[in-house]
């Protein structure tokens, strides 16, 4: 039914077509599915049919793509090229969350939510990064104050949706200075720091999920367009649906 199908397009990374296109009963003739989950392998640059049972395939491999690839006589990419890079500093391990006001939380993050995404991708990135550091250098006092007038920091996350940066970071633990210029952490991060940072990564998934499923959404309408524009024309005889008039007519003349 189309509720289920929503129901499962919601969930899926991948494009659809729309629930009753005529183009999907099209695809489904050409390559003959007969049910669900079908899998059609095709070759990308030039359409043609490599397989018309990739699901068989890929079970009988038991999933190993490598497989799959040779006997579809396919090559696979070449590995990227490795970058030597010293050793990353093991990560440490984050306080145990404490309870922070949900509902402070809560109407910060709604506001943030009604930006534009590209607001709210910056400022999430910016916001997790202020606290990664703090986070994973306790004991760095340049980790625990930000300065509120800095145009960079006010502009990509204090400032942003009245000011939720800023009510997020008192909820950290963050605490505005005497003059007004510094929002200062007074020792080393506790649980209320991993609890606001562990929000903001819930919201900064939920914000990039819904963009990825709206910008898959627009080129699936794009497709369509496409599809609509480059669908032929009949230019041959016939009355106006094409029907050819073969034989004589019936009725009057002599």
């Amino acid at each position: 039914s189309e509720a289920d199908f929503q129901s499962y397009y919601a969930e899926m990374p991948w494009l659809a077509l729309p629930f009753g296109s005529p183009q999907k009963e099209m695809l489904g003739m050409t390559y003959q599915v007969r049910g669900i989950p079908s899998l059609i392998i095709l070759d990308g640059s030039s359409g043609r049919l490599i397989s018309s049972d990739g699901r068989a395939d890929v079970g009988g491999a038991y999933f190993n793509m490598q497989s799959c690839l040779e006997k579809w006589g396919v090559a696979a990419p070449p590995p990227p090229p490795v970058e030597e890079k010293p050793p990353a500093a093991p990560k440490k391990a984050l306080p145990k969350a404490l309870p922070i006001d949900e509902e402070i939380a809560k109407a910060a993050l709604s506001r943030v939510d009604s930006e534009e995404y590209e607001v709210q991708e910056t400022f999430f990135r910016t916001g997790l990064k202020v606290l990664d550091n703090t986070l994973q250098n306790p004991e760095e006092a340049k980790f625990r104050q930000l300065k509120c007038s800095n145009a960079a920091l006010k502009s990509k996350l204090l400032d942003v949706a009245g000011s939720a940066g800023k009510e997020l970071m008192r909820l950290a633990g963050f605490k505005d200075s005497a003059d007004g210029e510094l929002l200062v952490l007074d020792g080393p991060p506790d649980g209320k720091c991993t609890s606001v940072r562990e929000r903001m990564q819930a919201a900064a998934t939920a914000i990039w999920e819904k963009h990825a499923r709206e910008e898959r959404d627009a080129r699936i309408k794009d497709e369509i367009e496409k599809d609509k524009s480059r669908a032929p024309t009949y230019k041959g005889g016939g009355d106006e649906n094409g029907r050819m008039q073969i034989g004589r007519k019936r009725g009057g003349g002599g």
